[in-house]
């Protein structure tokens, strides 16, 4: 039996008779006052609650207990052009309807499947927190090749789709006081297929009431108590990373504007600390500092109601020494290189996390610095990488300064941060550096760059390194950057970029740069500064020659938007843990506006995005796309999406969108009855 879809909608006419003098007549084009209809699921039953988007815009309309609606021809458009209402529930569009007011008075509008419905989908629905049955959830199955179709859970938070076209659906699960779910299923043919969802109580993080978090500091060698460690601990509660004082020096992708859980402390002369105020959310992060140690830090899942209790460890700061020397291909001393040490702890990491963290007594130099983070690409390696190592921003401006001779004294000191340059006989050496991994830097005029890892030891007989810099000719670039009034723009970071390599510099009062030691080649030179339109421009650089460019960068400010803050998780369905790195990508309908947005631990995502309909496209490594449209509004902030790992057999939970006809029955239940089957045993990794 095929089924279907409709949506019937009648237009209303209101006539108006125009008469003057002897006679009169009817308008040829009588107007239109109000369009209403009726959204029929693909059994023929109403669907009530669904909210009405027309034209892009909340209508503040729902159909009713009839499935009915009436929409005032004010919320129309043009009433002779094509006009759009979108259907959802929980700010998921499960329908939408393209419709020419004054054309027809009556329309009908179904979406036929493409086979008969021969297969079955058993649905429960829990307590995410308490793992208890949800009883009256509602849930929606819909694909706009395959139909729509409703139902609430019984009491024992079930709910079975039977009679149903096999393929990839789509399934909403929603239910006051707890944040919606959506989830990519597949329904194989002639079986019974079995999904189970976990909704989250609104307001509430996941897994518990509070925990009180507690531990010991001991030195890592002699595990004698460190007295006086500054520790930080912060508390996601669904904004991740997300400091109670803004963190300039992290880019998270997120708005500085709320603050979870945020604590800081001391050890006592025992090493012990503890923070009195329980806490909730799904992750802790915890960092801990003190001079004369490597920092350290520490995170991990909230799972539980148990109190956490840390064991945690910092290494002493032993000072060593270190030297070595550089020479070209020929083993020709290389005088004059310059030769850069940057401090990366005992086994590499982040830079942040190494040289000063929040709280860390330079850390209010740190924020003195902030102005000068860009997101433009960066110098001195092989790699533009604009977070992790020392590749950024901040050390970049540092490397050049020194570099340059033009130190600013308003500019921090970075600890952990070491140059110099090579003698006459291409010697170099570092005294009273902390023994650790360091990432390396060397550049010298007329010579290649080299960036590397370097471990030092305690024993300074076994840091000696040899580097070898090769001859290369190389010419120059200079010019000047104006603004589009012609007036000089200083500070404008300047970067000559070929693959591996780019030298740079930076604009003075005048505006003038100059970069030497460029191999040559062809080059693309770029200017950057934050809130201009960066310029570019290709040039050919000759040996022992300085080619000029000049460039002209835009003033720009940019958009002011009245956002939401969008929360939720992305889930894998076969484990029921968050994805990390699953990239979201919103695109608003009309094109006007976007956000991609990646998620973080545990699968935790948050999009600043403003209120409107958009494509939702969801992707990961290894697990199939999700995508669906998605009503953005003040009522709908928090929602939860589960994909699939590609050729995945659905897991513990079925449903997935790879090759699945269904987990096998549970004992004692046929394909039309639904299935007991036990919350211990779908949820078991979730406890």
């Amino acid at each position: 039996m095929v089924r279907k879809i409709t949506l019937i909608l009648s237009l209303t006419l209101l006539l108006a008779m125009v008469s003057a003098g002897c006679g009169g007549g009817s308008s040829p084009n009588p107007p239109v006052d109000r369009v209403t209809g009726v959204v029929l699921d693909s059994d023929g039953v109403p669907m009530q609650g669904l909210s009405l988007l027309v034209n892009g815009s909340d209508s503040q309309l729902t159909t009713n207990a009839q499935g009915r609606f009436e929409v005032a021809a004010s919320l129309l458009e043009d009433l002779s052009e094509q006009n759009e209402i979108s259907f959802g529930m929980s700010g998921v569009v499960v329908h939408t309807e393209q419709f020419v007011p004054a054309v027809k008075n009556d329309i009908e509008v179904s979406i036929e499947p493409s086979v008969e419905g021969n297969g079955s989908l058993e649905v429960k629905v829990f307590d995410e927190v308490s793992f208890e049955p949800l009883t009256d959830a509602n849930l929606i199955l819909f694909a706009s090749e395959l139909g729509l179709y409703q139902g609430a859970t019984d009491s024992s938070g079930a709910y079975l789709f039977e009679d149903v076209p096999a393929g990839q659906w789509v399934l909403l699960a929603e239910m006051d006081e707890y944040s919606p779910e959506v989830l990519g299923v597949n329904i194989g043919e002639n079986g019974m297929s079995y999904q189970g969802v976990a909704l989250q109580p609104t307001g509430t993080p996941h897994y518990g009431e509070g925990v009180l978090v507690s531990g010991v500091i001991t030195e890592e060698d002699s595990s004698s108590p460190v007295e006086g460690a500054y520790v930080s601990m912060t508390v996601d509660t669904g904004y991740i990373g997300i400091y109670e004082e803004p963190m300039p020096m992290m880019d998270f992708g997120m708005p500085e504007r709320y603050a979870p859980q945020y604590f800081e402390t001391f050890t006592d002369a025992s090493g012990a600390f503890s923070f009195e105020t329980p806490v909730e959310g799904y992750s802790l992060y915890m960092s801990y500092y003190k001079d004369g140690y490597i920092g350290g830090s520490h995170w991990q899942e909230i799972t539980g109601d148990d109190d956490i209790n840390l064991d945690l460890t910092m290494k002493a700061l032993t000072m060593t020494s270190a030297s070595g020397r550089v020479v070209d291909e020929n083993g020709d001393p290389v005088e004059g290189a310059y030769v850069e040490f940057v401090f990366s702890g005992m086994s590499g990491g982040y830079l942040e996390d190494t040289i000063a963290l929040p709280g860390d007594p330079m850390w209010d130099g740190m924020e003195q610095a902030a102005n000068m983070m860009t997101d433009a690409p960066l110098g001195g390696g092989d790699s533009n990488n604009t977070g992790d190592g020392p590749d950024n921003s901040l050390m970049q401006r540092y490397r050049w300064e020194n570099r340059n001779s033009e130190r600013d004294t308003s500019m921090l000191y970075i600890e952990g941060y070491y140059w110099t340059n090579t003698d006459a006989n291409g010697d170099f050496s570092f005294d009273e550096l902390p023994a650790g991994s360091y990432w390396v830097f060397l550049d010298a005029y007329r010579h290649t760059s080299y960036w590397g890892e370097e471990q030092l030891e305690e024993s300074t007989s076994a840091n000696t390194f040899d580097y070898v810099l090769e001859n290369i000719p190389v010419g120059g670039v200079e010019g000047y950057i104006r603004d589009e009034n012609g007036n000089p723009v200083e500070d404008v970071l300047v970067t000559c970029v070929q693959p591996n390599i780019d030298p740079f510099a930076y604009t003075d009062a005048n505006g003038y740069y100059y970069i030497g030691n460029v191999p040559e080649g062809d080059w693309v030179v770029t200017g950057y500064l934050y809130g201009y339109i960066s310029s570019a421009a290709n040039i050919d650089i000759v040996e022992d020659t300085t080619a000029r460019v000049d460039l002209t960068i835009t003033s720009y400010t940019p958009p002011v938007y009245d956002t939401l803050t969008v929360t939720g998780r992305t889930l894998d369905g076969a484990e029921g843990v968050g994805v990390e790195g699953a990239r979201m990508i919103f695109t608003r309908t009309d094109d006007s506006y976007y956000y991609d947005s990646t998620a973080g631990e545990d699968g935790i995502y948050s999009a600043e995005l403003v209120e409107g309909e958009y494509n939702l496209l969801i992707q990961a490594d290894g697990y199939e796309d999700l995508y669906i449209r998605w009503w953005i509004s003040s009522q709908w902030t928090e929602i939860d999406f589960t994909i699939w790992p590609i050729g995945s057999s659905g897991g513990r939970w079925g449903g997935g969108w790879g090759m699945f006809d269904g987990l096998e029955v549970p004992a004692g239940g046929g394909s039309g009855d639904p299935q007991n089957f036990d919350p211990d045993d779908v949820f078991e990794d979730w406890r």
